[in-house]
């Protein structure tokens, strides 16, 4: 099944759940925009699925310039690009 952190629950100490859920999973789906980069978590998170050796899916869900270290791990992967898709694609 598909886990969103918007399942945490209240009280719960998140960074646990999130790395449970992120261990548990077979991949992971990042959705990129201009705030993905301003996130810590985000980051955190990405780098922790890839210490755990998962497959990542890279959605650009707007056009954005990513940093040099994206580039350097993701710039030779697929990607979607959700931003140049027409509505009916």
């Amino acid at each position: 099944g598909l886990w969103v952190d918007k399942s945490i629950r209240p009280g719960s100490v998140w960074r646990e759940q999130i790395a449970e859920a992120i261990a548990d999973s077979r991949e992971m789906g990042v959705f990129i925009s201009p705030r993905f980069f301003e996130s810590s978590h985000c980051v955190r998170e990405l780098n922790f699925a890839l210490e755990e050796n998962k497959p990542v899916l890279i959605v650009y869900v707007n056009q954005v310039d990513p940093p040099s270290w994206f580039r350097m791990t993701f710039g030779e992967r697929q990607a979607l690009y959700r931003h140049a898709l027409s509505r009916h694609e």
